[in-house]
């Protein structure tokens, strides 16, 4: 994110709990529409996830274990 002055500063974190990469797929961009032509696309398969937002240092967690 960018403040007031177009500096890129924190907004916040991701954590991923007993995480694993399930997919990894290359990528062309769309001429004009990205700065990087070329990009990898990750997917994961996680149990927790935990957001942590800079700005009051304020937590969201969320668990996969109880869905079927």
């Amino acid at each position: 994110k960018q403040n007031t002055n177009g500096v890129m500063v924190l907004y916040y974190t991701v954590e991923l709990g007993s995480a694993s990469i399930a997919s990894i797929k290359q990528s062309m961009a769309s001429a004009g529409v990205h700065d990087v032509e070329e990009r990898e696309i990750l997917s994961f398969i996680y149990r927790t996830i935990t957001w942590t937002f800079a700005d009051g240092n304020l937590t969201a967690q969320g668990n996969t274990a109880s869905r079927v």
